[in-house]
């Protein structure tokens, strides 16, 4: 656990640039602080709203929504807060709450104006997925670029701009997302526009926008053959891909030349008065937190330096988080009610409970997230999910297709794979962010995409690729063999792109699933492919036998020849045609009359190719939940066969109760599908889903009475474990001894506490009940030292009761309840702590060893991310 993180240096390889400072100009003052003044926002947008839509142009300021909105950035920004801002990152997310539900009110009145065409042009533009436009005399500018913004701009009727301002920070930590997505905008100037892409950045910036440029739109440098070809396959029938790749990389309006970089980019460079010239009458200014725009000298206006991105699942954070909030098996519920506070957050308990939506996936299955391009506005990028044995792999992620599948029911245990297929913006924008949600995902792709991908988001995030790598488990495959997964089993292919690209096929239970991936498949455009010396002819045959057998065929149409033309589609048979789904094009682009349809999105559309139960399928969901619970960790694998012998499986109806608050009980639930609530003396407590537990104290002590009733909200479906069975599983193992220290701290106040804190309380209840596990309850007494300056980190603490302060930090007041304190970083490296921490008023704190905490955040990259280079957050 101590090799979790080996680098000692910094793990950003970008920097902030240096701030500039800006004249102030009598309408607008740069502001000092990435946070926003709430009052002002809220009284800014009150006279908006205060308008008719009719009259929303006439009369209002210019600014109608704040240019200082911004996210806080995540390089090398301050991390301490001056006296007076306390609570200072719990402020800043509610006035980022804030900020997005004004911002897409905002946007939802621009989409109307849209509707009735009287958009001012002369204002300044927020778009929906973040990042603002500007006009100007010699055309529009955008500052920031959130993946697939240019349908924002196509959406609301606007000129696409040509012209792109890069954010400070160019990759959202905390969410995932690369904020400075210029690939499309670039394809969509150079290819339909002809023209070159404008990017204004800083100096330090351009070299690593050369190298994620250059992996997206011409591949790799040098592809270094690994064994990544079954020894079945003949060396005939394998591709050459840097002979492929040397014939897409020729200019389409210049076949003479090659494209490059520098074919569809033109950098425009900060200099050291922090000012960019990209025309002759317009100037961009760097003032800090925000990037000033003039014509001729005279400032226009400003917009944040930083985008604030809008999840468009999810409005604000649900209240009715899935997990255990509640322990069912400790005292009574009266015994808590005599507690002055209970251990589930206030903000759940008492709580009327709603409709939770379910979903139950088939055992063999495809949902699509997304069926369309990265020119679509109407549209999401391709993705989807293929579930085998009701375990899903994630192919090609779209943005925030986590949230949404959550606000449809699925929980992220039911995925926890990723398959990548090829490193373009339109397939790898989601990537990042799944890898980052709760768990530790396993990312399937070749070793060559691999190395794309690292360098791509090494250059896009700054983090080091050795880092990287540790955020997820990579299982490399070889193209023509079997990877095992869920029961079934994948088989990968190169297809014919751009760039180094897979698609594959599934097995299970009998049946099959193929996916093209990216690919040309043109009988005329292959041929010519062989014929130019750029494949041998096993390539070639391979490619133009694609396999059309299988039971479902999802292929993808676009425009050649980087794409499939819908006319190799209509030259199919009927039958092949009633298998066939196509995905990467507009649902209304695709011609019923030719017999061809879509694949529709939704879990409502899902294709189910097969609802029989495959042989085994027991045992590996037995193993599988089993396996993904942290209190269950030290079972040996020699057990695994007396676990799968002593579950035992029961289903339960929508209202039917399976435990009763005040009775005894023997057994252990771990749901496997669905969904219950719990409620305590009546009152609606929390939801559970898949990979929750509960009843694990009475699998362990005899007469213990529930403290909660339990009811099925939809079908659910559970694996048992009795009392006997139980303790005969956890014998010679540390679990009994989790389960008392879990029970103890689910006992204290340890859960509202985490719900306190800003970013703890955001966790799944998985992770609460994983941290639960760690912590330990410590007395501090006045004046006593937690950590010096110059020791070696070993410990973070979560702040009960008393205060606690830096020593040497008077401009810090001092953290009270709710304060997770401590040098994560310094933790990480094993390497000397930079403050001390004093007790200045006695109290208790829930504290977690360096090598409890390393395995926390092996297992969570998401939190690792989020308190990388912080010290502290409230």
């Amino acid at each position: 656990m101590s090799s979790f993180l080996e680098e000692k240096s910094a793990h950003t390889q970008s920097q902030q640039p240096p701030v500039v400072p800006c004249a102030q100009t009598p309408s607008e003052q740069p502001t000092n602080s990435p946070s926003v003044d709430a009052d002002q926002l809220d009284t800014e947008q009150q006279q908006h709203s205060e308008q008719e839509d009719e009259d929303a142009d006439e009369g209002e300021e210019e600014d109608e929504f704040p240019s200082s909105v911004a996210v806080e950035p995540q390089q090398s920004k301050p991390t301490f807060q001056k006296k007076g801002s306390r609570n200072s990152i719990v402020q800043f997310i509610s006035k980022a709450r804030i900020n997005q539900h004004k911002h897409l009110e905002y946007v939802s009145k621009m989409h109307r104006q849209n509707s009735r065409g009287s958009i001012n042009l002369s204002k300044k533009v927020y778009l929906a997925r973040g990042g603002t436009y500007v006009p100007t005399v010699d055309g529009p500018v955008q500052i920031g670029l959130p993946p697939e913004t240019i349908k924002d701009v196509m959406k609301l009727g606007l000129t696409l701009p040509q012209v792109y301002v890069l954010p400070k920070s160019r990759f959202n930590l905390e969410m995932g997302l690369n904020v400075a997505e210029f690939e499309f905008p670039a394809y969509y100037n150079f290819f339909f526009k002809r023209r070159r892409v404008h990017l204004v950045l800083h100096k330090e910036a351009e070299p690593l926008i050369r190298t994620i440029f250059r992996e997206t739109l011409l591949g790799p440098e040098k592809i270094e053959w690994p064994q990544e070809y079954s020894e079945d396959i003949p060396k005939e029938m394998y591709p050459d891909l840097e002979k492929e790749l040397s014939k897409f990389c020729k200019n389409p309006f210049n076949p003479s030349t090659n494209l490059s970089v520098d074919t569809l980019i033109q950098f425009s460079v900060f200099d050291d008065e922090g000012v960019a010239n990209i025309s002759e009458h317009v100037t961009i200014k760097d003032c800090g937190d925000e990037y000033s725009v003039l014509e001729n000298g005279v400032e226009i206006t400003r917009a944040s330096s930083e985008v604030i991105l809008i999840n468009p699942h999810v409005e604000q954070r649900e209240e009715e988080e899935t997990g255990i909030g509640h322990n069912s098996d400790s005292e009574s519920a009266d015994e808590q009610d005599k507690k002055e506070q209970s251990p589930c957050s206030q903000g759940d308990k008492g709580k009327q409970n709603v409709d939770v939506p379910y979903f139950i996936p088939p055992y063999f299955g495809i949902t699509m997230l997304g069926n369309s391009d990265g020119f679509d506005m109407t549209g999401t990028t391709t993705g989807f999910v293929v579930w085998m044995n009701r375990r899903g792999i994630m192919v090609d992620p779209p943005p925030y297709s986590g949230a949404l599948l959550k606000k449809q029911g699925i929980h992220p245990r039911l995925i926890r794979g990723i398959i990548l297929t090829h490193c373009h913006a339109d397939h790898d924008a989601g990537t990042f962010q799944k890898i980052l949600e709760e768990g530790r995902i396993t990312l399937f792709t070749t070793e060559v995409i691999m190395g794309s991908f690292l360098r791509k988001y090494s250059a896009i995030s700054g983090l080091d690729i050795p880092f990287l790598q540790k955020l997820f488990v990579f299982r490399p495959v070889v193209v023509g063999e079997r990877t095992c997964v869920y029961g079934g089993f994948l088989k990968f292919f190169y297809s014919l792109h751009a760039i180094p690209c897979v698609g594959f096929a599934a097995y299970s239970n009998g049946k099959s699933m193929v996916y093209s991936a990216d690919t040309f498949n043109d009988e005329a455009g292959i041929k010519g492919f062989y014929e130019g010396g750029y494949m041998s002819e096993g390539r070639r045959d391979a490619l133009l036998n694609f396999p059309w057998h299988h039971d479902v065929i999802l292929h993808e149409a676009g425009v050649p020849p980087i794409h499939t033309p819908l006319s190799t589609f209509e030259k199919l048979d009927e039958e092949t045609k009633k298998r066939l789904y196509i995905v990467h094009k507009p649902a209304k682009d695709v011609p019923k009359e030719k017999g061809l349809q879509a694949a529709l999105v939704g879990p409502e559309n899902t294709i189910v190719i097969s609802n029989e139960q495959p042989p085994n399928a027991l045992a590996a969901e037995i193993l599988d939940l089993v396996g993904s619970i942290e209190l269950f960790s030290s079972f040996p694998i020699s057990k695994g066969l007396e676990m799968v012998q002593c579950a035992s499986i029961r289903q339960f109806e929508k209202g039917q109760m399976l435990i009763e608050e005040g009775q005894t009980g023997s057994d252990m639930f771990i749901i496997s599908l669905g969904v219950v609530e719990v409620k305590s003396k009546g009152v609606f407590v929390k939801n559970l889903t898949v990979g929750d537990f509960f009843g694990e104290a009475s699998a362990c002590v005899p007469n213990l009475k529930r403290s909660a009733t339990i009811v099925a909200t939809c079908p659910v479906t559970c694996i048992l474990f009795s009392r006997n069975d139980f303790l005969h599983l956890i014998r010679n193992t540390d679990t009994l001894d989790r389960i008392r220290k879990l029970n103890s701290m689910q006992n204290s106040r340890n859960w509202q506490v985490m719900n306190s804190n800003s970013v703890l309380s955001n966790l799944s209840s998985a992770q609460k009940t994983h941290l639960q596990s760690i912590f330990e309850i410590k007395v501090v007494k006045e004046g006593e030292k937690l950590w010096e300056a110059g020791s070696i980190a070993d410990q973070c603490i979560l702040v009960d009761t008393g205060l606690y302060a830096f020593a040497r930090a008077q401009t810090l007041e001092p953290f009270s309840s709710g304060a997770f304190v401590g040098e994560v970083h310094a933790i990480l490296d094993q390497r000397p702590l930079t403050t001390t921490l004093l007790c200045v008023e006695e109290g208790e704190v829930f504290y977690i060893s360096r090598q409890e905490l390393l395995h926390f955040l092996e297992e969570n990259p998401g939190f690792l991310l989020y308190f990388l280079e912080k010290k502290f957050v409230e």
